[in-house]
């Protein structure tokens, strides 16, 4: 288990920074306290930001003068601690960014930000913080992480305000509340979602792609989706149970090999499509499809004689720039990236502030795109119109 190298954005003179954990747990915990003062306003007593991040008081003592040094707080005799005058701009704008994965290459060089989602976002998220005058540094978590790495990365000063990507982890949740490190998750893949996070409303999302296609008359409709057999992801798994729901409730059937689970073996997924679709008498006319699916489905149905958007209709869900690019052009779901990116930029400042109001959950903005491969089902598949 392993934390792959860091990617850096912006100045980042900070991270060298060498604190001992408890050390570094006191400096999170003003700094946290900083932010939701104003200039002036009396903090915590030593004995209290004691109790509270469970050190010593002379650990405390010692971020103390070292504060007051940097301009950050001011200690006055009989009185206390306050925020000092410009305090609590001294707070820094760093993003640290988690991605917790299973898969090893999902940010090689080689794979298209085209046919990938976690790159697209990555690349929206740093982006969406360069506008903001946020630095930004990127870490690649292996599934679960040694207790001891993601101590040692959790705990460096440095290390304090930081969004989750990828797969959910609570025991990563828990170090970094122990770390004091303010934190949001973006597309969480759990099975519930954690506070404080912007997720996908599935249930809207399979409901916009089958009004589409039953709008455009088409009864028999399939959903090709690929998953690692390995990794819950929570996305996929609501997606289908959500297509299963909505079709029953419709009173439209849905043939086993309609819906089959995918993996993300080329060869395999191929087989699949083929199996699935090769009998002209019981397939169906529509498919939702993942993007990064359409050029095996072309494929598919070029070696079926069969023509997207003529013969079949395809919809895609994640909106890549691959579906734009096909031939015909794929009708496809945009998953607002950057609006999600600025939502939980925003989200992770509220709590900054402690601001009891703010939603623990929101949804990232979604439209249909309707392109060349959105069409009727065909004549001999069309239900029989009355009178």
């Amino acid at each position: 288990m392993a934390i792959l190298p860091t990617f850096n954005e912006g100045d980042n003179e900070a991270a060298s920074s060498v604190s001992t954990p408890e050390r570094s747990r006191v400096i999170k915990h003003l700094n946290k306290l900083v932010r939701q003062r104003h200039e002036g306003d009396r903090l915590p007593s030593v004995r209290q930001i004691s109790k509270d991040c469970r050190v010593s008081s002379v650990t405390v003592q010692a971020v103390v003068e070292d504060l007051c040094k940097q301009g950050v707080i001011e200690t006055r005799p009989r009185s206390g601690i306050f925020l000092a005058e410009g305090g609590s701009k001294a707070s820094t704008g760093q993003v640290d960014i988690l991605f917790i994965t299973s898969n090893t290459h999902a940010l090689d060089a080689d794979v298209s930000e085209k046919e990938s989602f976690h790159p697209r976002l990555l690349q929206e998220l740093v982006s969406r913080c360069g506008k903001d005058l946020r630095s930004t540094r990127v870490h690649v978590v292996l599934g679960s992480a040694a207790d001891n790495e993601m101590h040692d990365l959790i705990s460096r000063v440095d290390f304090q305000s930081c969004v989750v990507i990828g797969m959910q982890n609570e025991h990563v949740n828990q170090v970094l509340t122990q770390h004091n490190v303010n934190f949001v998750h973006l597309f969480p893949s759990a099975p519930v979602l954690p506070e404080y996070c912007v997720a996908v409303n599935n249930e809207k999302l399979v409901h916009m792609q089958l009004e589409h296609l039953w709008s455009l008359g088409h009864k028999k409709i399939g959903l090709f989706s690929r998953s690692d057999a390995s990794a819950y992801h929570r996305d996929k798994v609501e997606r289908r149970m959500c297509y299963y729901r909505l079709m029953a409730e419709s009173g439209l059937r849905v043939a086993p090999h309609w819906a089959p689970q995918l993996s993300y073996n080329p060869a395999s997924a191929l087989e699949t499509f083929q199996t699935s679709l090769s009998d002209p008498a019981d397939r169906p006319t529509a498919l939702i499809v993942d993007d990064s699916s359409l050029p095996l489905i072309y494929q598919t149905l070029q070696g079926l004689g069969l023509n997207p958007g003529r013969d079949i209709a395809l919809v895609g869900t994640d909106g890549l720039p691959m579906s734009a690019e096909m031939y015909p052009t794929a009708t496809s779901l945009r998953i607002g990236l950057g609006e999600s990116a600025a939502l939980a930029l925003d989200m992770l400042d509220s709590r900054a502030k402690n601001d009891k109001s703010i939603s623990q959950c929101r949804w990232a903005p979604i439209e249909l795109i309707v392109r060349e491969t959105s069409c009727p089902p065909p004549v001999s598949d069309e239900t029989p119109k009355l009178g």
